[in-house]
């Protein structure tokens, strides 16, 4: 080879050099050419996280890869700065898609995205079935029984599918009324049911006891009738009552024949107890704060609220936030404005997450969340703000939540399932389908609990 081939191929190979390397650096750099806009840009990506694991992920349309065994993760990367389809798959479970954008030097999160089976299995667990009651954060199913011979309430563990009679021989109590509610201690230990009388409508109360000792039979609270209303354990003592009545707040000690005490010589319109305090609306409006050991208040709003005789009210702690229910408006006590501020009109259902960070408020027809803490998961929210998650048709029954991302309710016979992740696409799942259902959700066990035509059916684990 002469000099001159050899310097003709050193000129190419300098030429190509200075056009290859600023290519390769910029590309190395996440730097992309957008033929369509013909311009540089930066690249994003996109982060998902799937339960379970080893799911399909396709970025539009195509298939990218699987979620890791472990991590149950992927990360996309190099993606232009615009709008990507992703979906993803696994047999026997609904698919999930969503539409994202990508922008510039950022990733893109979907972090708690689960797949539900598409075929839920159910079991009967028990017939002559009229009503039932879950104690979260335990094992327990309270379950109200009816057939030809007799009425029970009955305790079920959920694990071991063992049964006892909460009423003992006291079992006569159900013949001729009809279990209205149940107000459980803190500790889930004992706690209250409310029976309705068919023919008075007389309100009665009897104390139970959850963990079902030998010998510890239901026993009447004849200081509480339908008066009664508002009524809670002390959280640091749960052989003591608060309740009100005609406008008064009173304490009782259930384990002494002495009569209630009035707590309170102000005049309520509701009142609530949280922890070791005790919040209350005046009749003047105001709202006090009440420490229940020390016996020392403080007014904690700035003006009196307007409130209307005819309208029920109810103090609500929620994730350590306070709210007023109005008949069917909710009000949020600011913190800073010493003030009661209106946040949803007609609201039918209140719930709080499990994370304590947000309140699932339903109406007939629309499910809305509203946000006590700043969240970075579904996506990027301040604490304050209201995320309308959907409408629909049908009257909405029996919503709750399921996992922090997810609710589940009941639309006529259809139960479905809804993320939260209003971002494009909202994925909501017919998850099964019953005849007027009843549905309660075991966050422990994370199974399904359904009352249908009197009969009570449990699911395997949902996720």
């Amino acid at each position: 080879m002469n000099k001159k081939i050899r310097t003709i191929l050193f000129s190419i190979l300098a030429i190509s050099f200075l056009f290859i390397a600023p290519g390769t650096i910029f590309y190395a750099q996440g730097y992309r050419f957008d033929f369509e806009k013909m311009k540089f840009f930066q690249t994003g990506g996109i982060y998902v996280k799937v339960t379970p694991p080893q799911a399909k992920v396709f970025l539009n349309e195509r298939f990218r890869d699987k979620t890791q065994l472990f991590s149950n993760a992927l990360l996309i990367q190099n993606l232009l700065p615009e709008e990507h389809k992703i979906r993803i798959e696994k047999e026997g479970y609904f698919s999930w898609e969503k539409i994202l954008e990508v922008q510039e030097k950022k990733v893109i999160d979907a972090k708690n995205i689960i797949l539900f089976p598409q075929n839920l299995n159910f079991s009967l667990l028990k017939k002559e079935v009229k009503n039932f009651y879950i104690l979260e954060g335990s094992n327990k199913i309270i379950i109200q029984t009816e057939d030809k011979q007799q009425k029970d309430l009955l305790l079920l563990d959920i694990d071991t599918k063992e049964e006892s009679s909460l009423l003992k021989e006291a079992n006569s109590l159900l013949e001729n009324s009809d279990f209205v509610e149940l107000i459980p201690s803190p500790s889930l230990e004992r706690g209250l049911i409310k029976l309705e009388n068919k023919n008075s409508r007389k309100i009665q109360y009897y104390l139970i006891f959850l963990k079902n000792k030998e010998g510890e039979a239901p026993f009447l609270l004849e200081f509480l009738d339908d008066k009664a209303k508002d009524i809670y354990f002390s959280p640091k003592d749960e052989n003591r009552i608060f309740y009100q009545k005609e406008n008064q707040v009173f304490q009782k000690e259930i384990n002494l024949p002495s009569p209630p005490m009035l707590f309170l010589k102000d005049r309520v319109i509701t009142f609530s107890v949280f922890e070791n305090y005790l919040y209350c609306l005046r009749e003047d409006g105001k709202l006090v704060k009440l420490n229940i050991q020390e016996g020392s208040s403080e007014i904690v709003t700035q003006k009196s609220f307007p409130f209307k005789k005819e309208l029920n009210y109810k103090i609500l702690i929620l994730g350590n936030r306070l709210f007023l229910k109005e008949g069917n408006n909710l009000y949020l006590w600011g913190e800073e404005e010493k003030i009661f501020e209106k946040v949803f009109e007609s609201v039918e259902s209140i719930i709080l997450s499990p994370l304590a960070d947000k309140v699932l408020c339903a109406t007939g027809h629309e499910l809305w969340i509203f946000l006590l803490r700043d969240i970075q998961v579904p996506f990027l929210k301040q604490a304050g703000e209201k995320i309308f998650i959907s409408r629909f048709s049908g009257e909405i029954r029996n919503p709750q939540w399921i996992e922090n991302d997810y609710l589940i309710f009941s639309i006529g016979p259809d139960i479905k399932i809804s993320e939260i992740d209003a971002r494009s696409k909202l994925n909501v799942f017919n998850l099964a389908e019953f005849e007027t259902p009843k549905i309660s959700f075991c966050l422990k066990s994370k199974k399904l609990y359904v009352l249908s035509q009197d009969a009570l059916f449990f699911s395997e684990r949902v996720y």
